[in-house]
Order: C-alpha cells, then sequence, then structure tokens
C-alpha cells in the first residue's frame, strides 16, 4: 500500500486515490512494451514504476546491447512460416545515379510480375536519402525521378521529419498511386507496407538503427505468404560505392544485427550485375579492425601472411592467404585481439570464412545444376495429377456419420467420489483432473437453459474442422452426447460442466476417425487395382533455382556433394546416414530434404505428408530418396506406411528412381552398406 498514489491536497490529504494507476498497481499487471528499444527514457521508467508490473515482456526487432533477451526467433524462421521475402538481392552501383536508376528498373520490372499475381501489389520503392546538410537530399532525389526517370509527381511521397506526406494514407489501397517512397532516417515505428519491396540507399551517413529499419520494411511477406511469382518472393537492396565502400560486408553486418545467425547471412544475400562476391583469381586479404593486435602470438611463417597497419583509432589487420584458415589458426587470431573485442572479432571471422566457403566453392545450386525430383501421380478425371489427398476422405463427411458416435471409459470417464470427479481422458498416458471445488455441490438435477443440441453446436464450434461439414460435425456431436447421456448414463448437468474437458475429448476421437478414414481412403486410391500411377519428371519438385534456407543449420561436418552450401539439421544417426550418402561414388549431388519446406520432396500420406530425410541424384541420371529411421523406430506403424509410399513411388518410376527405409542396422548390415546395396542391385 506504500506505493500507491494519495490525494496531497484538501480535507481527504493523505487519502488513497481513487485512480486507474492504482488499481493497475494492486493487481500488478503483466506489461507488453512493443518498439521497446524505444522504451528507455526517464518519464517510461517512471510510469512503469507506477504501474508496479509483475512481469515486463517486450518486443523489439533490435534489441539494446544489455536486453535480457528470453526468447529470439531467427530470422529463418519467418521466412519458412512466409512472413519475410529472402533471399536480398544486392547491387552495388559505382555511383547513387546509377544505383537509383537501377533500382528503379527493378521496381517497374516488379511491377510487371504482380500484375500476374491472385492478389493486388504495388511494389514500392523506399529511397534513404542524406540530411539536408550534405550533397544527396531528398530534394534532389525527388528531381532526379521527375527529370531523368520521367516519374510523375504523384507517384512520390516523401517522409521525413519535415514532410509527412504518408500520414492518413492507405498504402495498401489499390487507388492510391505511391511508387516511390523518399525518407532520410527510420520510417517511424508502426508504419508497415509489405509492398515495400526495392531499399536504395544513397547516404554516406547512415546509422545502424536506420538500415535495419528500412531493410525491415522490404523483407515483410505481403499478405504474409509466399507469392505464386518467384521474383516476389524476393527483396532487393540497391548501394553504391560512393555512399556504402563495402556494401556486401555492411548489408551483412546489418542482418547479423537484426538476428540472422551469422552463417545464414550468406544464403541470405545474393548480388546481381555488376557487383560480384567471388570468382576473381585474385583473393582479397580478410581485413580485420581493432584496437591493438599482438603479432607474438603467431611463427615467422604465419607473420608472412599477417599485415598489421597503424591507425589513429588502432590497427588495420590484413591476413592474406590462399588456402583455407584453420580452427586453430583462427583461434590464434582471435586470441591476439583485447579480451574485449575478441566476442566482435570470432562474430566477423566466422562469417568472413563462412563467405569464402560460400562464395568461392562450386556448389551445383550455385552453377543452376539442374535437379527434379518425379512426383507419384494418380490418374484421375481424365488427367494425370500430383494433388490427389482429396480423394482419400468423403467431403460430405459420410464417414464421420458411418462411424460409432460413442465415447468409451478409457476415452472419456466420469466418476463420482464423494465430492471429487476424477476426469480420464485418451491419450498417451492417462491423466486424473480432480475438480473439488466445481463439483462440492451434487449439480445433477440443477435447472439450466443448455440442451444437447446447444451443448453439441457450443463443442462444434470449439473444434472447427475445414474437411467436415458443420452440420455433419454438429449431428455426430450430438449423437456422443445422447450416448454418454442415456447408454452411459452420465447426468446431462455433468457433461455440461466438464464442457471443456469433454470437447478436447471428442476432438482427439474425430481425429482418430478421421485418421483411419483416411488411411482407408489412401489403400483404395492408390493401392487398388483399379489406380493408375506414375512417377512423371513432367510433375516434379524442382530444387534448382531455389531458397534453401533451413531454421537451424548442421555445421559439424563440411560435406562435398550437397545440393546447397547449408545443410538442414542433422542429429547424429542422421548425420551418420549423410555421411554414406556424401562418401557414394554414384552420387552426383544431394540434399538434406526440410520438412514442410515448400520446395521440399514430398509424398501422400493419411492426415498429412511424409517428408523423407534425404534426396540425391546419382550420376546415372536416377534419384534416390532415403528415409533414416533408429532401430527403435524401424517397426513402427509409421514407419511401415512410410515404405509402403515410398516403395509405390519407386515401382511407378519404372527404374528412374529408387527408395530405401534405411535403418541402423539390418540383415544387410549398417545404413551406407544398405545404400549402396540399393543402389548397386
Amino acid at each position: 500500500m506504500e506505493n500507491l498514489e494519495r490525494i496531497e491536497e484538501g480535507s481527504d490529504k493523505g487519502k488513497i486515490k481513487y485512480s486507474f494507476a492504482n488499481l493497475l498497481n494492486v493487481y500488478r499487471p503483466i506489461v507488453i512494451a512493443d518498439e521497446a528499444h524505444n522504451n528507455s527514457t526517464p518519464l517510461a521508467y517512471e510510469t512503469l514504476s507506477r504501474v508496479n508490473p509483475s512481469c515486463i515482456i517486450e518486443y523489439t526487432a533490435t534489441p539494446a546491447s544489455n536486453s535480457n533477451v528470453l526468447h529470439r526467433v531467427c530470422a529463418m524462421e519467418l521466412k519458412v512460416e512466409e512472413m519475410i521475402k529472402l533471399p536480398i538481392i544486392l547491387t552495388v552501383h559505382q555511383t547513387w545515379q546509377e544505383s537509383l536508376s537501377a533500382s528503379v528498373l527493378a521496381r517497374k520490372s516488379l511491377d510487371e510480375y504482380a500484375k500476374n499475381d491472385s492478389q493486388y501489389i504495388r511494389p514500392i520503392l523506399l529511397i534513404q536519402a542524406e540530411s539536408k546538410d550534405r550533397e544527396v537530399t531528398v530534394d534532389v532525389i525527388k528531381k532526379y525521378l521527375m527529370e531523368q526517370e520521367n516519374i510523375e509527381e504523384y507517384k512520390i511521397a516523401i517522409a521525413t521529419g519535415d514532410q509527412k506526406e504518408l500520414d492518413g494514407i492507405d498504402i495498401f489501397n489499390p487507388n492510391c498511386k505511391i511508387e516511390y517512397i523518399i525518407t532520410v532516417e527510420a520510417l517511424k515505428e508502426g508504419w508497415d507496407c509489405s509492398f515495400a519491396y526495392v531499399f536504395c540507399s544513397v547516404a554516406q551517413r547512415h546509422s545502424a538503427k536506420d538500415i535495419e529499419q528500412l531493410l525491415g520494411r522490404v523483407l515483410r511477406m505481403p499478405y504474409a505468404r509466399t507469392r505464386g511469382q518467384e521474383e516476389l518472393n524476393k527483396a532487393y537492396a540497391f548501394v553504391s560505392n560512393d555512399s556504402w565502400q563495402n556494401g556486401v560486408a555492411q548489408l551483412k553486418d546489418r542482418l547479423v544485427e537484426m538476428g540472422f545467425e551469422e552463417d545464414e547471412v550468406p544464403d541470405s544475400i545474393q548480388t546481381s550485375l555488376p557487383v560480384t562476391l567471388g570468382g576473381s583469381n585474385e583473393k582479397k586479404p580478410i581485413k580485420l579492425n581493432v584496437s591493438k593486435f599482438d603479432l607474438s602470438k603467431f611463427t615467422e611463417e604465419e607473420k608472412k601472411k599477417i599485415e598489421v597497419i597503424s591507425t589513429p583509432i588502432g590497427d588495420e589487420v590484413l591476413i592474406n592467404t590462399d588456402e583455407i584458415i584453420t580452427p586453430e589458426m583462427e583461434e590464434k587470431i582471435i586470441q591476439a585481439t583485447p579480451a574485449a573485442e575478441r566476442k566482435a572479432v570470432s562474430i566477423n571471422l566466422r562469417v568472413e570464412l563462412r563467405n569464402r566457403i560460400v562464395y568461392e566453392r562450386k556448389y551445383p545450386s550455385l552453377e543452376n545444376k539442374t535437379f527434379k525430383v518425379p512426383q507419384l501421380t494418380l490418374f484421375i478425371e481424365d488427367d494425370w495429377t500430383p494433388d490427389y489427398d482429396e480423394y482419400f476422405l468423403d467431403t460430405a463427411g459420410q464417414w464421420l456419420l458411418d462411424s460409432p458416435a460413442a465415447l468409451t471409459e478409457g476415452e472419456f470417464r466420469l466418476k463420482k467420489e464423494g465430492a471429487v470427479y476424477s476426469i480420464d481422458l485418451k491419450g498417451n498416458s492417462i491423466v486424473d483432473r480432480y475438480l473439488q471445488e466445481t463439483f462440492a455441490l451434487d449439480l445433477a438435477d440443477t435447472h439450466t437453459d443448455w440442451t444437447i443440441p446447444k451443448l453439441a453446436v457450443w463443442i462444434t464450434r470449439q473444434i472447427p474442422d475445414d474437411t467436415i461439414s458443420q452440420q455433419v460435425q454438429v449431428q455426430f456431436v450430438r449423437k456422443v452426447l445422447e450416448y454418454l447421456n442415456k447408454d452411459r448414463e452420465l447426468s446431462f448437468n455433468d457433461l455440461l460442466r466438464t464442457k471443456f474437458i469433454l470437447k478436447d475429448a471428442i476432438k482427439e476421437k474425430i481425429n482418430d476417425l478421421k485418421m483411419s478414414a483416411e488411411n482407408s481412403g489412401l489403400q483404395r486410391t492408390l493401392f487398388s487395382d483399379k489406380a493408375q500411377l506414375k512417377t512423371d519428371f513432367n510433375y516434379s519438385i524442382d530444387f534448382s533455382g531455389k531458397t534453401y534456407i533451413p531454421v537451424n543449420a548442421y555445421r559439424s561436418t563440411e560435406f562435398n556433394k550437397h545440393y546447397f552450401p547449408q545443410v538442414a539439421e542433422l542429429n547424429k544417426e542422421e548425420a551418420e546416414c549423410a555421411r554414406a550418402i556424401d562418401m557414394l561414388d554414384e552420387v552426383e549431388y544431394w540434399v538434406r530434404n526440410i520438412e514442410k519446406h515448400q520446395y521440399s520432396f514430398c509424398l501422400p500420406m493419411a492426415n498429412g505428408r511424409f517428408y523423407p530425410d534425404f534426396v540425391a541424384k546419382l550420376k546415372d541420371g536416377r534419384i534416390l530418396v532415403v528415409e533414416y529411421k533408429g532401430d527403435h523406430l524401424a517397426t513402427n506403424e509409421d514407419t511401415k506406411n512410410k515404405d509402403l509410399i515410398g516403395s509405390l513411388w519407386e515401382k511407378s518410376s519404372n527404374g528412374k528412381c529408387l527408395f530405401l527405409m534405411g535403418v541402423k542396422k539390418n540383415e544387410i548390415g549398417t545404413v551406407a552398406e544398405q545404400i549402396k546395396n540399393k543402389i548397386r542391385n
């Protein structure tokens, strides 16, 4: 009570105020602060203190260096969830004029692609100009756009501290004509337009925060899903050498600060002519800037490769080497720097080394080598199609009405023990829930306005399912309630008071019945004598030219034949299987298949899709697909179903494809021996 505000004057002086602030102070709410990097003023701290929060949760894309980060969402997770555009196509020109003209052309090109998209998109170019005391100001940029690029003035908006031409404008409205936005610093928080596709910076002085905020604008995916035109799934950045002396490195550093893992950055930036990231016979030295560099830690031979240039602000270190730097040499370089700078040096060095591997090594994906994997197609309704999941289930939902509308004792039990009810739900284990206070009175005969039909409608609304019509679902739920009430003699009021738990039990029952119906439908659709199937290259998953960005990358082994620079996460046994594939002479290249990735290879299964672990192209043109299972999973029902559908895919390919359900060890031998046997026999 001591922290509550009190009346300061009058006859009630000293009494507690009747105020919302005091109410919050007593209840100690959880405070959620958006754009938390701005929440650091004395006034903000004073306000929070008066509220007396029990917890403060902050959200920000640019956390302060001393932030207590409890959870970080990796940028790659956002890409997988189709929320951001990647990769960033970076183009570096010699002058700001060239860069600006190229960015205008890029926006116009994207506008043509957008016309073919199913939803309205108007690609917008964000331009970062310089402040008034510099050369390339907002006015200079606007004049250049109008006079040199022939852009009408009504298509240009200026968003600065003085000119707020975006205020009150719905940028998403198809009637809005704005295609170019000129700003100086970061656009204000809350400004959100996923039509921003192209970023062009001509500013020689640009703060890290401004670049992060502006890049963040062009990364957001329109309508939060992948577009049909591949060009609309990428972001575009244009800079010039006269303002960004090292554009690739600067953009790379900003992405790391924005939450990208340092070894994800090379795959998130692609360069477009005229700048290149590699391929030159002359390798530039690795450059580090530190306050002091200790050469005494190196051998005489190593010192020949290191040049230290003293400057007024510290040492510039140039490391000249045509070889990959060993982990031992890398550690020496880090230890040669002051302790306070080692973390930053370590990150910069790792990024630089990763860049060299990615940009200089000839990965098949970067050489545009083809990698098509044929899909299992079904002849239905006078045509071949790879999309036939919908035929596994009767869309009218008759399968549900034909199923027994009952919950057994093992699926839902309501047992009265004095004043305590024990409710058991079906699952991996039996869970007892004791509702002592709720059932302290015998309410079985208490009058209520609820009825079985009303409760059936309520439960159906709590467990919506797009594959079942609401009418059918309500009918089934009503039958379940009638069964519980009449056949199992559970009072309606008791069912009503346990409705939240009961709806979970009914949902699980429907899911079980759906799985069974889909399994039957799959067998009927694909495995019957009448089914016409073929594994056809005309219907393929094509890895070439696609973005491969795993949420978590595997970093313990450098593989020689992986199609992409990065390898998606592997457990210990999967890594063993990957090494076996990588070492086979017959394998040209392979990929770690990412589950539920939009470009990954998959096969149909009941109630979902099956994404095998590995896909390889053999030198003889055949495709090898491997699903790995540990010994403890080798004989379960899920593994058997995956083996069946994989074998059907292989059988329908006329020898063009191979499928292996590999296990750690079987009668043939190790997983490596199983793969060899599959390919060679």
